[in-house]
């Protein structure tokens, strides 16, 4: 999957949605890209949540100009599923 945002020049919180169904891989492989190329790779363990917001760096939350996200289902191997709905960026 691969979400396209609108290209704003402002710092932005991003998160991402994870459903309640077909969520049950323990380390789903997402890819941010921001800052005109800079990227954040990071997993989630999407087992954890059911139809919850999950802000993706809790420590860190504020990304400048938030380009697009993707999610890969490559490593799955029809061992795991892998839920993706939507993403929210707050400005």
């Amino acid at each position: 999957a691969k979400w396209d945002n609108i290209d704003y020049s402002s710092w932005g919180v991003h998160d991402v949605y994870i459903p309640g169904t077909n969520a049950t891989n323990t380390a789903a492989p997402y890819l941010l890209t921001y800052n005109g190329g800079s990227s954040y790779n990071f997993s989630i363990n999407q087992s954890s949540y059911y139809d919850s917001w999950v802000r993706t760096d809790p420590s860190d939350p504020w990304w400048y100009n938030i380009n697009n996200t993707w999610l890969d289902d490559n490593p799955c191997n029809g061992t795991s599923k892998i839920g993706f709905d939507e993403i929210k960026i707050t400005y």
